[in-house]
């Protein structure tokens, strides 16, 4: 977890580890004495930054002399992210009883890529150990999850040492001199320690396991995934990654610290968002939070697709560290507004906080270097999620004790209706022995009233007969407004009509008329369908003749107009609030010269379908968005289309019934469809084109019934 408080931690400590003082080429001796741990004294270590990584043992000493360097105050180098390298000189010097000591320089920060050490042998010859992430485990020196390099010192004399880093990841050097008998005692008693710590986390992951196959509730498998990735950063972050699952690739323990510090990120979001039932009780503080997981995953592709480890490492640094922050002020914010179950949610957090403060004041050297204080962190975070799992079963605990609160008075409740029940039942059985008398004497009453009953049955049956005989005299009616078939074979030559009400009667019929050797037709759709739509239909035939006929209005636009005042005059529709009226589509035909002829269209809420006979394509104009009657929109005017067409050109009038016709799947047919049946049938003769269209509106109508009433016309030219 100390990569999470990265940031806080350089800001914390940045004066003891950036702030470094210029230096006349003077650095203060390291002494080797009879202490098992040698503290490095502030100006023991002196640095120079290599930009372009470009220095070499050969020409490094006479960099040190020739230019101006600085020295660290304290033994740990923090430089955080960088492309450059950094050369590291000290000097040692041992009395001779110490000469005669294996003493080891430890650099104890598992995530660096490259480091080298040079040294002189007792020819004063210069040689170098490598080693870092970058190499394969077994090339180290000393297989220790610590980088550690034996000092050699042959004499009392003064020697110089060189250590080069480079690194993708955070460039820190924590330098220290131990005697090495001594450091192998420490380190055994450390990894006992955290091999503890592994248990504690394991035994965690396993009890929350079993306890998720008992209750199979999903805030276990987070908890999970949130441990599994927190045992898996620590061990990253110690340098265990590389020393035992990468033994051979160490450089994967380092790559896999982004992706795996965004998933602990990401499954701590998730499992509070699901804890804390933040989209019920906070949705804004949810979705603040969905941000916070699209930040971290996008950072993960970021990372994975570029292996741009500084910007991505910056960005999980800043967002964890700011979602951290924010995750611990939201659980102590649920505990204030008492959302359910957040007391040991939110305690849980001031683990890593606390934990935290005490690591970056063991690197300041306010506390001692101990295994609590080197540790804190993981400490922590150890007891974070220890106390989440305390939560959970807090959690489970009261949810079970309020279903048990719950049935017991569910129970309290069940018992107390039974009681009143039975005493219902009891006063129920003495009604129905008084019930039982009165229906005795009621039979007969029945008896007389099934003889009512069948004389009224056989009075709605005539009833029912008078109807019908109105309804079918009422079709007889509305055929006679329809056009003859002789006056449609006279006037219109080559066509067809689908004519289908839904009931008997119906809301559509065609009209055709001429006037002045000028063709007119027009489809009709009234308000509503059966008796009502019919009594439309009279009207509006009516109208259209009077138009026309009487009135000689042969200006479709105008006849639209007309139709529509006399509509709402007629059916007094200002006084009585009524609003029924008609869509239509209304074309006059003028016949020109050399074949051709003019058609004059106008459109009230329907439209026209035509193909010219020089074009492959079904067109369609759509009329204007007014129908005609009831309450419109009277700043609206009637528009007229005007097309020239040659003889074979096709007309085809629709209402809606056949376009919004549903199947069973309650689909309808649609404009786009009907235009495509259009298409395909246009180069058959009429009565095919007829039948086609019938037989796709049979198939599209199998299993369901007829919506409204169906009226297609088609005219060829």
């Amino acid at each position: 977890m100390y990569k999470i408080f990265l940031f806080l931690s350089i800001i914390f400590i940045l004066e003891n580890t950036h702030s470094y003082a210029q230096n006349n080429n003077k650095s203060n001796l390291i002494i080797l004495n009879s202490t098992t741990h040698v503290a490095i004294n502030k100006n023991s270590i002196a640095y120079i930054e290599d930009k372009k990584s470009t220095f070499t043992i050969e020409n490094i000493e006479n960099i040190f002399k020739n230019t101006s360097f600085k020295t660290l105050k304290k033994a740990n180098a923090n430089f955080y992210q960088t492309y450059s390298s950094y050369w590291f000189r000290f000097e040692v010097k041992a009395d001779e009883v110490n000469s005669k000591i294996d003493w080891l320089l430890k650099i104890d920060y598992a995530l660096l890529d490259f480091i080298d050490f040079y040294y002189q042998d007792e020819n004063k010859t210069w040689q170098v150990k490598k080693t870092g992430d970058a190499y394969p485990f077994a090339q180290r020196e000393i297989n220790d999850k610590a980088f550690l390099f034996k000092i050699p010192v042959y004499d009392t004399k003064v020697h110089t040492f060189y250590v080069r880093i480079k690194t993708n990841s955070v460039l820190q050097a924590p330098f220290s001199f131990e005697k090495s008998d001594e450091y192998f005692k420490n380190v055994l008693g450390e990894e006992l320690f955290l091999a503890t710590l592994y248990g504690v986390f394991f035994t965690l992951i396993l009890y929350n396991l079993f306890l998720y196959f008992v209750l199979r509730d999903r805030l276990y498998i987070l908890y999970i995934f949130f441990m599994i990735t927190t045992t898996f950063l620590l061990s990253g972050i110690i340098g265990h990654n590389a020393q035992y699952l990468f033994y051979n690739n160490p450089f994967l323990a380092e790559i896999t610290i982004i992706p795996i510090s965004c998933l602990f990120f990401y499954t701590m979001v998730l499992f509070t968002q699901y804890y804390l039932h933040l989209k019920k009780y906070a949705k804004t503080i949810y979705y603040i939070l969905e941000g916070f997981k699209y930040i971290t995953l996008i950072d993960i592709v970021f990372y994975l697709i570029t292996f741009e480890t500084i910007i991505a490492n910056r960005i999980m640094h800043i967002f964890v560290l700011v979602g951290l922050l924010t995750l611990t002020f939201i659980s102590f914010y649920a505990w204030y507004k008492k959302i359910p179950y957040s007391f040991y949610f939110a305690i849980s957090f001031i683990f890593p906080i606390v934990s935290t403060i005490i690591y970056l004041l063991k690197l300041v050297n306010i506390l001692p270097h101990i295994y609590l204080t080197t540790h804190a962190s993981r400490i922590g975070f150890a007891m974070q999620g220890l106390f989440f799992s305390f939560a959970l079963a807090n959690k489970y605990k009261k949810i079970k004790n309020e279903l048990i609160e719950s049935q017991k008075n569910q129970n309290e409740k069940l018992e107390t209706k039974v009681k009143e029940r039975t005493q219902e039942i009891d006063g129920l059985n003495q009604e129905l022995l008084a019930q039982n008398e009165e229906l005795y004497q009621s039979q007969e009453e029945i008896l007389a009233q099934r003889e009512a009953i069948e004389f009224k049955n056989k009075e709605l049956e005539f009833q029912n007969t008078k109807i019908n005989s109105s309804i079918n005299a009422a079709l007889l009616i509305q055929q006679a407004i329809l056009p003859p078939q002789t006056k449609k074979e006279q006037l219109l030559k080559k066509y067809f009509d689908i004519y289908l009400p839904k009931d008997t009667v119906s809301g559509d019929f065609y009209w055709i008329n001429e006037m002045d050797n000028q063709l007119y037709i027009a489809v009709i759709d009234c308000t509503g369908h059966g008796v009502s739509g019919a009594f439309m239909t009279m009207i509006a035939n009516s109208l259209l003749d009077k138009i026309v006929n009487i009135w000689k209005i042969n200006q479709p636009s105008v006849i639209l107009e007309t139709l529509h005042q006399q509509v709402r005059a007629t059916l007094r529709q200002n006084e009585t609030n009524n609003t029924n009226g008609m869509d239509l589509s209304l074309i006059k035909i003028e016949r020109q010269e050399n074949n051709k002829n003019k058609i004059t269209f106008a459109g009230a809420k329907n439209g026209l379908y035509y193909k010219d006979v020089k074009k492959n394509e079904i067109e369609f104009l759509v009329g204007t968005r007014k129908g005609i009657g009831g309450f419109q929109n009277e700043n609206i005017s009637f528009e007229e289309i005007i097309l020239t067409l040659e003889d074979k050109s096709l007309l085809y009038f629709s209402t809606d019934g056949f376009i919004d016709q549903n199947n069973e799947l309650r689909r309808k047919i649609g404009n786009k469809v009907f235009i495509e049946f259009l298409n395909i049938c246009s180069t058959k003769n009429m009565q095919q084109q007829k039948e086609f269209l019938l037989d796709k509106l049979n198939t599209h109508i199998q299993n369901t019934t007829q919506r409204d009433d169906i009226c297609v016309i088609g005219v060829e030219l």
